[in-house]
């Protein structure tokens, strides 16, 4: 069960990292949030050669930091933004799409040479296209599915976007007790605003590990709930003494 610590402990809040940028208003597109869907019609080659892998990534960085990044390298036609996770941790790699294979290779040249949040990065056309096909959330419908996926071990958070379909409303918290449950937390976690659905009405996921502590995927409504709760929780011992409990954004 979980403790019932005050909740009005000591809040450690996140330093991210900010980059600098020379264009004012930068507006990121709406499909970053969704993998490309790939017509077979299209043509293979033109489509391998259009993907750029970066490696030398900061863990803090967004798919929106890496617009306002090529933006400002004068990057055109970027279409899609992929971070890399293992256990849903990012990894420091990620992929970027763009519309036509000249463009992919003149991004290459200005990215190897750039720097993000101080991170020196590194560039390459890649043909891991099979890898981030791979990487597209699970077709778990509704809550047998998601039930099904969690307990075969599916929800492992490898690959891009950790697969997860809701990117930057989703938060991973790790170091719980191990006797905490899904529906305790979802009742300490309702104020953050919980995203519930008709498909899925248990937005609070045990993520089963064998580990002493527990872990658990978090399904809010709105990008700053999932952002307010982990201002609030990660580096703290909310749940217990000797239970410093992580939590972050899954993009």
């Amino acid at each position: 069960m979980i403790s019932r610590l005050p909740l009005a402990a000591s809040v450690r809040r996140r330093a991210l990292a900010t980059v600098s940028t020379s264009v004012a208003s930068i507006s990121v597109p709406e499909h970053i949030t969704t993998l490309p869907s790939l017509k077979p019609a299209q043509d293979e080659e033109e489509l391998q050669s259009s993907w750029v892998r970066l490696s030398g990534l900061p863990r803090a960085v967004a798919p929106a930091d890496l617009y306002r990044h090529a933006a400002s390298l004068g990057l055109v036609d970027l279409q899609n933004a992929h971070l890399d996770y293992k256990n849903f941790i990012p990894t420091g790699r990620g992929w970027l799409r763009f519309g036509k294979a000249e463009h992919a290779a003149r991004a290459v040249k200005m990215l190897q040479s750039s720097r993000l949040a101080a991170h020196p990065l590194r560039a390459r056309i890649t043909k891991e296209i099979d890898i981030i096909r791979a990487g597209q959330p699970f077709r778990a419908r509704g809550e047998k599915g998601r039930v099904e996926a969690t307990e075969r071990g599916l929800l492992t958070g490898n690959g891009p976007d950790a697969r997860v379909k809701e990117r930057g409303t989703s938060v991973y918290l790790w170091g719980l007790p191990g006797t905490t449950y899904s529906h305790d937390l979802a009742r300490v976690l309702e104020p953050y605003g919980l995203r519930v659905t008709a498909e899925d009405e248990y937005p609070v996921r045990q993520i089963h590990r064998k580990t002493p502590t527990a872990r658990f995927l978090v399904r809010l409504s709105t990008t700053s709930g999932a952002h307010r709760l982990v201002r609030d929780f990660h580096m703290t011992e909310r749940f217990g003494p000797g239970y410093t409990v992580r939590a972050q954004v899954i993009y």
